[in-house]
Parts: structure tokens; sequence; C-alpha cells
């Protein structure tokens, strides 16, 4: 197997820990002797999070559009043209020897970097944003029954729920960039972990004996 005609995973340069700045205020009172009650504002942002980037998009198919006058130039940056040689991997190498209309994704000719088919890039190129407002009632040893009930109502958005592929959130596999030349912009939306109403209630009744 030619090595040039598999897909590729690679990290960016600049690769790096995440960061979260996070906040809150909140009020608490008490009921009688027993009870108390909070309710609380948290929030916080994050950057730089794990994304999962094609750093090697299939072009072919905008240049075609552009040039048929179904899209605008600008869905390209300056510069960027498809791969026309069909023996470099980016054009639809195989390792065989003898070039092909498509790569072993199905796809015509005509990657972004004639030096590369498909690659997958993991980069700081995530964020997130989280609102919350967290209540809690909590009842201390009252006649020997202890508990709470907490209500947190929230909004998460992001750019990118998942860099790996999980079962968790959506339960889908990751979540690539749709547009690879525009990430820090081009994507906002409800998070795969945007939950926002969850209740909790807990309950402990301690016998007299």
């Amino acid at each position: 197997l030619d090595p040039r005609s598999v897909s590729q995973t690679a990290i960016a340069p600049d690769f790096g820990p995440d960061h979260v700045h996070s906040w809150s205020f909140g009020i608490q009172r008490e009921l009688g002797s027993h009870a108390a009650f909070e309710a609380r504002y948290v929030g916080n942002k994050a950057g730089d999070l794990f994304q999962s980037v094609n750093a090697n998009p299939y072009v072919a198919g905008l240049a075609a559009g552009i040039a048929d006058g179904v899209f605008n130039s600008s869905v390209l940056p300056a510069g960027v043209t498809p791969c026309t040689d069909p023996t470099q991997p980016g054009g639809g190498f195989q390792g065989t020897g003898l070039p092909l209309a498509t790569d072993q994704f199905g796809n015509s000719v005509g990657y972004a970097n004639c030096n590369f088919s498909r690659v997958i890039q993991y980069a700081n190129t995530g964020f997130s944003i989280y609102n919350g407002l967290q209540s809690q009632l909590r009842l201390q040893n009252y006649h020997g029954f202890t508990g709470n009930v907490s209500y947190t109502y929230s909004h998460t958005i992001d750019n990118a729920s998942e860099a790996f592929s999980s079962l968790s959130g959506s339960g889908s596999l990751f979540n690539l960039a749709q547009n690879p030349y525009d990430i820090s912009s081009a994507e906002r939306a409800n998070s795969a972990y945007d939950y926002p109403h969850v209740l909790s209630i807990l309950g402990v009744y301690d016998l007299p004996f």
C-alpha cells in the first residue's frame, strides 16, 4: 500500500492546551433552621478547543461551480485551485502507478494540495459558550429527612461538539468544520451538549431507631 494514496491525520503546528474563563454570581437565603435556597448565574467561555479540520479539502466541485457561475468566487480563497495532476496524491493517485479519475473515497480528482490526499488535522479552532441559571432548595435533617431539589436552565453554544468519535452528546462521529477556510466565524449553533432543562431530586431519610 502506497502511503501517498491513503488518508492522513495531522496535528496543527501550533497545537496547544485549551482555556476556559468562568464567572458566577449567586444569592443564598436561609429558610428557617433546616432549609436554604440558592440561585446562581454561571457562565463560561472556552477557546482553543480541539477540533477536527479538513486540512486538504476537495475543491474541484467548488471550482467547477464558480466556472459555471453557480457559486460566487468568494467561496474559495484567492489562489486556491484544485489539483489537476492525477499522478499526485491530491489528484487521485492510488499507488498502482495508474492515474485514476477518482480517489479512494469516490471523489473526482481535485484536492487543494497536490502533495496529499485527504488530511484530517486536529487544531485549536473550537470554542464554546455556556450561560446557566442554577437554583437549589436544600433541606437538612428535618425530622430525619435530608434532601435537595435542583433545577438548571441553561444554553450552550459551540462550533464543534466533538473532536473525536463519541457516543456522548449528539451520539455522532466527530464534527468536521463545514468551511475549512472560515472556521472561526462561519459556524455557531446549539451544542450537542445543550440540555436547557435539568432537574434533579435527592432525598435521604434516617429511621428514628
